[in-house]
């Protein structure tokens, strides 16, 4: 059965001629209409990126871009609409726990932990703090390797030193988190590529924004890496949007929000000409040498309001806030 047949999937195994227009139905309806959120457009200031003010449980960034006639939003279905107020609290709880229960993990690392230990801790965190199942289970790296490997390691042990990436997305009742970060263990002075791959993803998370094609994110990756000695590698994507629990496939969530990141049209590639609309996860990977290694964040947008999903202040992105 092919993907798009498996997404429609509606009550039974055939499909139909109209099987495409039903993919678009059960993903495209995800955002519920709302009534017209206002939208301000200050000016711009010193950076070449757009303001960053800390506002409730996350980020607000205000679009810079010039003034046009007050509609409500335009997502890339060409409709009117505005995210549910509900729902983006779903997520910014979903996020915000993720987030904790990354900050008490990394807490607790020690000598000797492997890439398991560290995962099944990982796991026990999330239990604690409501999640009921996994959009994708968590991943841990040591080393910054190019490529990820395809399992993790019980014989590889935490020494002082060791490059850590940890990759966490677990999902409640109605929404999921979707954070990365990477850390130097046991030493005070980060190596050089993992302060540049924050960097990478705060330049990339900052460039969001209404005015945005999916896909220009990715290039402007890409072009961010390439500026200082490195590479996105081999990957052709930097994140997915992020679907939330709604319709049809609501009965096999949060599985049908992980099939439906296969679908070209709902990654952050660089031919995604969607204009940005809703929750996206950010993660570019930076490359350099024989090395690697990545943060991930979660952004919103919706008409001219930004948002750092799951943080107080903007300069908490790519960080960890304190236990």
């Amino acid at each position: 059965m092919s993907l798009c047949r498996l997404l429609a999937y509606d009550g039974g195994l055939g499909g139909s001629s109209q099987e495409g227009s039903k993919s678009r139905l059960l993903f495209e309806d995800s955002i519920s209409p709302l009534s017209e959120v206002p939208v301000a457009f200050p000016s711009t200031t010193d950076s070449p990126f757009r303001a960053i003010h800390g506002v409730g449980l996350g980020v607000v960034v205000t679009s810079a871009a010039p003034a046009e006639s007050a509609s409500p939003a335009t997502s890339s279905t060409g409709a009117a609409d505005t995210v549910d107020e509900e729902l983006r609290a779903a997520f910014v709880h979903a996020q915000t726990e993720t987030i904790a229960a990354v900050v008490r993990t990394v807490a607790a690392l020690d000598v000797g932990m492997s890439e398991l230990d560290i995962a099944r801790r990982l796991e026990a965190e999330v239990a604690d703090r409501g999640f009921v199942s996994w959009f994708q289970r968590p991943r841990v790296l040591f080393g910054a390797p190019v490529k990820p490997r395809l399992r993790m390691s019980e014989d590889q042990k935490l020494a002082v030193g060791t490059i850590v990436e940890i990759d966490l997305a677990p999902a409640n009742a109605d929404a999921f988190g979707d954070f990365t970060t990477t850390v130097a263990f046991g030493v005070d002075e980060e190596p050089k590529i993992v302060t540049e791959a924050r960097d990478l993803c705060r330049a990339t998370c900052g460039f969001a924004s209404r005015w945005k094609c999916t896909g220009e994110l990715f290039v402007f990756a890409d072009a961010w890496s390439t500026n200082h000695q490195g590479s996105l590698g081999d990957a052709d994507a930097i994140g997915h949007v992020c679907l939330p629990r709604r319709g049809r496939s609501g009965w096999v969530w949060p599985y049908a929000a992980r099939a439906a990141i296969q679908m070209r049209r709902h990654q952050v590639h660089w031919f995604n000409h969607r204009r940005m609309h809703g929750f996206y996860a950010i993660a570019p990977r930076l490359v350099q040498g024989d090395r690697a290694c990545g943060f991930g964040e979660m952004v919103y947008v919706d008409g001219g309001t930004r948002m750092v999903v799951g943080r107080d202040s903007g300069a908490e992105l790519g960080f960890l806030p304190a236990d």
